[in-house]
């Protein structure tokens, strides 16, 4: 109905004014992420009393690395932090073949490490976490230095 006061309801909500034809355009608001579960969201007129359901599936936020150095020689120390791994999960961490060691996430699903490059041949190594209940991994590039 237009100029009606419309009521977003679900995981996340908001109210927005229809327009003169009736429409209306949400303002931007937060669907918390989770793990590719579907959502239902109500959508009612304050007055009209006419309401509609949608349900949507809310993606996977991927886990990603970060390290606190991206090339150093080996010795060096280095701090890893993994994001978006499951809730209190242990995040184990890996560059090449050798595990540095794991950390158990936090509530938001971030988990750090403090380790020092291993020794190796200088060049490119690829350095890992891998969230050992989900099954989430993510990794990122490194340059050990001569």
């Amino acid at each position: 109905m237009p100029g009606e006061l419309v009521r977003v309801g679900g995981a996340a909500s908001a109210e927005v004014r229809a327009d003169s034809a009736g429409s209306i355009i949400t303002p931007a608001f937060i669907v918390p992420h989770g793990s590719g579960e579907w959502r239902t969201y109500a959508l009612s007129g304050a007055s009209s009393g006419a309401s509609v359901s949608v349900t949507i599936r809310v993606a996977v936020a991927p886990a990603y690395l970060l390290l606190s150095t991206y090339y150093a020689p080996a010795g060096t120390a280095l701090v890893l932090t993994g994001r978006q791994f499951g809730a209190h999960e242990l995040v184990e961490f890996q560059m090449g073949d050798r595990v540095l060691g794991a950390a158990r996430a936090n509530a938001e699903g971030s988990a750090m490490l403090a380790a020092h490059v291993p020794s190796g041949a200088a060049g490119d190594v690829s350095v890992s976490a891998r969230g050992l209940s989900t099954g989430k991994r993510a990794s990122a590039h490194f340059v050990r230095a001569p």
